[in-house]
């Protein structure tokens, strides 16, 4: 399928169910980086999973490469979390026009970054039949980064250290997330760091080990990318504020990456605020931020597992979005 506005075509895979009839039907988003239609990751291919499994749940599946991944064009270099929603448009535009598909019958599903793709484009098109929000965050990127670092921090650090590193973090972020010019904003991210290093004290050993001059270049290369500077000034409320129809939002308890507590109950209310009646918001216990079930939450667990997406989720997002179309 053709992205006209941005110039490039966009390869991917859709199921389709047994049987004649215009079937319901979900586009899924993946999550931030270069991904594949399958989101393949450590040893996984989650995508595969749950297109497998909602395609006998009686649902049309459309999946995709992100834009210059497998075989979609476009340069996944210096885009933004906007223009993967330009693509997540086509992607909907095409499925709309599908012999096979119930253009009133079609809902999107994101995972992660994929769900911030998702709002979007149910935003902006109110004829969505329906949206499913995986580890989707529901607070500004500043935000959601700080208390990603806690989040995977917290063993780690003594609360003082602890406390030292998130200001230092947030300060840096928030200059990444304004318009200042990208060199003096580099610049500036450098300075904050070494002003943190001047002022650690014996009592900071653990954070001494994190604050070396080259965390501040990985911190540099990391937050200054476009995508990175974007996704820190985003505020996904706006998006949800804006959703009529049916919603279901899921986060696992051992989510690292996108805490439950905090972004479910930011989602809750920004549709409360939108007057959403069909809403439905689960915290799935043990699961950790691409949806098995978890030890720690860590993202070097991800690839020790061996369940690629755990049975509960797969049942949750089926059971409700057949109960959604029907």
């Amino acid at each position: 399928m053709e992205n006209k506005a941005a110039g490039f075509t966009l390869a991917g895979t859709l199921s389709l169910p047994e049987g004649k009839g215009k079937h319901p039907a979900v586009i899924l988003f993946t999550g931030s980086g270069k991904q594949d239609r399958d989101m393949s990751l450590m040893g996984h291919k989650p995508f595969l999973v749950l297109a497998d499994y909602l395609t006998r749940q009686g649902f049309a599946v459309l999946r995709l490469d992100d834009r210059g991944a497998g075989k979609s064009g476009g340069n996944h270099t210096m885009a933004t979390t906007q223009d993967f929603v330009s693509d997540a448009q086509a992607a909907y535009t095409f499925l709309k026009a599908h012999q096979q598909v119930n253009p009133k019958r079609i809902g999107l599903l994101g995972i992660s970054e994929g769900a911030l793709i998702a709002s979007s484009v149910a935003a902006a098109n109110q004829d969505v039949a329906f949206v499913v929000l995986m580890a989707g965050s529901a607070v500004p990127g500043v935000d959601l980064l700080v208390s990603q670092n806690e989040a995977i921090l917290k063993s780690q650090l003594q609360e003082a250290s602890l406390q030292k590193y998130l200001q230092l973090r947030r300060a840096q972020f928030e200059v990444a997330a304004s318009k200042t010019e990208v060199f003096e904003a580099a610049q500036k991210i450098r300075e904050l760091e070494k002003e943190a290093r001047a002022k650690l004290t014996e009592a900071d050993q653990q954070l001494a080990v994190l604050l070396t001059p080259q965390s501040e270049n990985a911190v540099v290369a990391q937050i200054m990318t476009p995508w990175m500077r974007h996704f820190l000034a985003y505020d996904p409320a706006p998006a949800l504020q804006q959703l009529k129809m049916p919603v279901l939002a899921l986060n696992g308890s051992k989510d690292l990456q996108v805490p439950a507590a905090t972004n479910l109950a930011a989602t809750e209310k920004a549709l409360k605020a939108a007057g959403n009646k069909r809403y439905t918001i689960k915290e799935l216990p043990g699961l950790n931020h691409i949806f098995q079930t978890a030890d720690t939450g860590q993202v070097h667990e991800y690839a020790t597992i061996e369940e690629t997406l755990a049975p509960v989720a797969l049942e949750t997002i089926g059971n409700w979005m057949k109960g959604v179309v029907k």
